[in-house]
């Protein structure tokens, strides 16, 4: 089969993965994928280098300027993705396209129809509701407006949660095309970690401590200050009871130095209790994760399915994290994870302190969420997933062009 893979923004960070990942799926799968990324002018393999630049100073923009002129700018983007995708739609006639959906943007339905294929967009939030802090006066309206009118359109959507597909009913989306499918991993990623594990942690002088994992960016909106706040009232309740706990935190972006000055004047930790990483390849991740003792999710956006939870368990990290819709989706309480009441972060270090004392517990959950990440949510399922939705929307079509 041929698809078209679009995204109108510059593919960086979990998106970039997410991107990459299902297309390489898609790959392995024997199927042809045709990627557009108008605003990178690049394909997400190459994108992962040659658009970092391009990310950060777009990433730099994002925080600094006024929404105003962020919102008129993805007005623009949407506008001029409009010409790139349908070129290349009507140059590679793919069966489908799958569209990692972004605010405003149109071009991914009116490509559709033009060319007479299926359109499957992919939804990780409704903007106009989820996203609401990210819009100048007047927009959040708009934006309202622009979900209502261009999500009910798309032929079928994955729903990267169970609260994003609640949000998309909400717009008018009927439930018959909406499907669930959370984030996911590569299996031959997270293979032979042991070793690498014994190697890392002695480099990173973490041999003798017990390590609390959290894999998270540092980049503009409110996770930076949200997350300040469950360190500062977290860390001094662990620290104090065990003083062999450390933070290990994997991720950069561009409030990493503001978070890091943060942490040395809010957080009463000594100089070496929180080693920051900053950002890395992709391909290092799955090593860092395993010099850990447990993976840690402070604080999140309730209608997300983080990558990092799919991440920790594969692996092999027991997961502590708060207990919201996207997140409970997938940990249940005490078979494969521990959730704790979000923002109630005296039980958050609660439960950390009682993984940490007992390793036993530590290598059941390990176990448990290693067998059920690695069974249930794949890059190839997921791509699987999304072919026989295509299959069944182009059986609908030719077979209502035979009755016509």
């Amino acid at each position: 089969m041929k698809i078209l893979y679009f995204y109108r923004g510059v593919p960086v960070s979990t998106p970039l993965m997410h991107i990459r990942f299902l297309i390489a799926a898609f790959r392995s799968q024997g199927h042809t994928v045709i990627e557009c990324f108008p605003a990178a002018g690049k394909t997400a393999v190459a994108a992962a280098a040659d658009t970092a630049p391009l990310a950060r100073a777009k990433g730099w923009f994002r925080a600094h300027m006024p929404r105003l002129l962020v919102n008129l700018a993805q007005l623009y983007e949407a506008r001029r993705a409009r010409p790139r995708l349908l070129d290349m739609c009507k140059s590679d006639r793919p069966d489908f396209i799958y569209e990692r959906y972004s605010i405003f943007t149109d071009a991914g339905i009116r490509a559709a129809r033009q060319i007479g294929c299926p359109l499957i967009q992919e939804v990780n939030a409704v903007y106009s509701e989820q996203h609401s802090h990210v819009f100048a006066p007047g927009f959040r309206s708009l934006a309202q407006r622009t979900d209502r009118r261009l999500l009910p359109q798309a032929d079928a959507i994955i729903a990267v949660s169970g609260e994003v597909a609640n949000a998309l009913l909400r717009v008018g989306v009927p439930a018959q095309k909406v499907t669930v499918q959370h984030n996911a991993v590569s299996p031959e990623e997270y293979a032979g970690l042991e070793e690498r594990r014994r190697t890392l942690r002695e480099s990173l002088g973490l041999s003798d401590s017990l390590v609390v994992v959290v894999l998270q960016a540092l980049d503009s909106g409110p996770f930076p200050a949200k997350l300040i706040g469950a360190v500062q009232a977290i860390w001094p309740l662990i620290r104090r009871l065990e003083p062999r706990a450390r933070i290990l935190w994997i991720g950069g972006g561009s409030r990493l130095q503001w978070f890091r000055e943060q942490l040395q004047r809010h957080v009463a930790a000594a100089p070496d209790d929180i080693l920051l990483l900053g950002r890395k390849p992709h391909s290092e991740v799955p090593g860092l994760l395993a010099c850990g003792d447990l993976g840690l999710v402070p604080w999140h956006r309730p209608f997300c399915s983080p990558m990092k939870i799919f991440e920790y368990m594969a692996s092999g990290l027991p997961v502590v994290a708060p207990d919201l819709p996207g997140i409970s989706e997938i940990i249940r309480d005490g078979e494969n994870g521990l959730l704790f009441p979000h923002e109630d972060f005296p039980r958050a270090a609660e439960v950390i302190l009682r993984l940490l004392a007992n390793p036993a517990i530590r290598r059941d959950l390990s176990q448990r969420g290693r067998d059920y990440v690695l069974r249930n949510h794949t890059w190839e399922k997921n791509a699987e997933q999304v072919v026989e939705i295509a299959e069944r929307l182009l059986a609908r079509d030719s077979s209502a062009a035979g009755k016509s």
